[in-house]
């Protein structure tokens, strides 16, 4: 099942003053350039998917030079983008909005009103409103984990368009169904538990046959840490502990890992061994 994933775009730095009283974008620049400028040049968060064939493949069809105000930059840029059928639309909390990106027709899918954003441990302990669409907003300690958690979860979203994934500053950006982003955040919280680490990555594996409360259960077992053994009075200093978290993901029937490269090849050869569909 092809999904897509999302990312936020966040403006590092302001544009060069020479480029401040005007737009200016030449013919044939990518949708999804101009989308990266608007953020760079405005300051403003935009959260948007890459592999939109709209935005991958459609161009500027003529060259623009639009002269602008004092702080009328970003409204020149959205009246540019409603002209190719792109709308961007607010949401989040006042004073920190991010501004998704999407086609006019589905504009009414993503306005404020049906986008409820709620405190992600408000949702993690909450089993009600599942056929809500909710956005939230998760720490993550290390950054090179927030790119792995933004590429793993991007393959957990809802098909279609409605799940969106991407990171803003030292967090991670969940958009979807209630009860895909309750799954979602308990992924990044076991992730969380380990410390950071260039060698780590992320796998999402989906099961044929068991289910992934099953298979986390068991790889908990067989990679908890090994205490220290003592002999007499000699201690022995435990075996190194292999570093590796474990999350179900039920709404694909999936678990989600976290480890080295050397031990997810081993993680990945235990799953398939305990996938299996039980004997007739």
């Amino acid at each position: 099942m092809k999904t897509t994933g999302w990312i936020l775009l966040l403006a590092l730095a302001a544009p060069a003053a020479k480029s401040h009283d005007a737009i200016v974008i030449a013919a044939d620049t990518p949708l999804h350039d101009v989308l990266t400028r608007v953020g760079k040049e405005t300051g403003k968060t935009l959260l948007w998917n890459p592999n939109s064939p709209s935005l991958r493949t459609q161009m500027i069809a003529t060259p623009i030079e639009h002269k602008i105000t004092d702080g009328g930059r970003f409204d020149a840029y959205r009246a540019i983008l409603l002209y190719y059928d792109i709308r961007l639309i607010a949401g989040g909390r006042k004073g920190s909005e991010i501004y998704w990106v999407v086609g006019s027709r589905d504009s009414k899918l993503y306005t404020k009103q049906r986008v409820k954003w709620v405190d992600y441990r408000t949702l993690l302990n909450e089993n009600s409103g599942d056929s809500e669409y909710v956005a939230c907003v998760v720490p993550v300690s290390d950054p090179v984990r927030l790119q792995h958690l933004r590429t793993a979860l991007s393959m957990l979203s809802s098909p279609a368009g409605v799940g969106r994934i991407g990171t803003l500053r030292h967090s991670i950006v969940i958009a979807d169904l209630a009860p895909n982003v309750r799954a979602m955040i308990r992924v990044v919280l076991e992730a969380e538990k380990l410390g950071a680490s260039a060698e780590q990555e992320m796998a999402v594996i989906r099961l044929n046959h068991v289910k992934p409360g099953t298979v986390v259960g068991v790889l908990r077992v067989l990679y908890a840490p090994i205490a220290p053994t003592m002999t007499g009075r000699k201690t022995h200093a435990a075996p190194q502990a292999v570093s590796a978290r474990f999350a179900s993901y039920d709404p694909l029937n999936a678990v989600a890992v976290t480890a080295s490269r050397a031990e997810m090849i081993r993680i990945r050869k235990a799953i398939e061994k305990l996938d299996q569909a039980p004997a007739q």
